[in-house]
């Protein structure tokens, strides 16, 4: 019995308190305490290892199938939700000895916690360790990337799960394109610390993207996004993932950058082919 208990005690999660997800004030403070308490355990695996995991190009893995019929958007993040994962980089300053963050996004893939973000997110400056966040408020570890692809912005990583933890994964559209130009989307993501925010759209655009090393696939789309919002979902009216969310570009007026005005901002995202690519052997 002893030893039972120090194992439960051991396990690499925190359980979830009652939260009032209204205030996201409340859910900020209770995702920094729970990360925290894993970091103190020793539960979490640093930036470091996480960033020289990106290397690995491909896993193997076992997808749900998705719906077969339409849904309103209501059913859409109610089944959505439990899948959907607030990402947390936890990091300390040089003023204070607490635990601060930066928040993104991503999602579920497999019961047994494996689960997709930007590889952007995981190289971000600050964070020396991330953990993940469910829509009920259990608090994990991200404890390896399994596969990546840095062109893509996409990131496969296996999550610390208790043994009874069973997580609520999403499932992939198929076809490339995934949905033509016109699908109807919706994106639920947590920008800047509004967790599971509701967005709808369209997908404008199937284009090519200039980086400064290469040039990549990218889907436009104009249900809206921002800051925290990276690896999140975007779904289909089926509630399968058909991108994921990466980056935002604004367009701005004239040449001279003192005058310039912002006109337009383009909503940009990884087509889930990338994704499906990652995940065959």
């Amino acid at each position: 019995m002893c030893y039972l208990l120090i194992l439960l005690l051991a396990l690499p999660a925190v359980a979830a308190e009652k939260l009032n997800w209204d205030s996201d004030n409340d859910v900020m403070a209770y995702l920094g305490r729970a990360g925290g308490q894993l970091i103190e355990k020793k539960a979490t695996t640093s930036k470091e290892a996480l960033i020289l995991q990106l290397r690995r190009k491909q896993c193997r893995l076992d997808l749900v199938a998705g719906q077969s019929t339409a849904q309103e958007p209501a059913e859409i993040y109610s089944r959505a939700r439990p899948g959907v994962l607030a990402v947390a980089g936890l990091y300390k300053c040089r003023k204070c000895a607490q635990w601060h963050m930066t928040t993104a996004s991503g999602f579920v893939l497999t019961k047994n916690g494996v689960a997709v973000t930007n590889c952007h997110v995981l190289k971000s400056e600050e964070p020396q360790t991330f953990v993940v966040m469910t829509s009920t408020g259990d608090v994990f570890p991200v404890k390896e990337v399994l596969a990546a692809n840095e062109a893509d912005d996409l990131a496969i990583v296996q999550l610390a799960l208790p043994p009874t933890a069973v997580l609520t994964p999403l499932p992939l559209a198929t076809g490339d394109p995934a949905a033509p130009i016109g699908t109807r989307v919706s994106v639920v993501s947590h920008l800047e610390n509004h967790f599971y925010m509701l967005t709808e759209g369209i997908i404008s655009r199937y284009l090519d993207w200039r980086q400064p090393s290469s040039i990549v696939k990218r889907v436009a789309i104009t249900a809206d996004f921002a800051v925290g919002s990276s690896g999140a979902p975007v779904l289909n009216s089926k509630g399968e993932v058909v991108a994921i969310v990466c980056a935002t570009h604004t367009v701005f007026t004239g040449k001279e950058h003192d005058k310039r005005e912002p006109q337009m901002t383009l909503k940009l995202c990884a087509p889930v082919s990338g994704l499906r690519t990652l995940t065959q052997p």
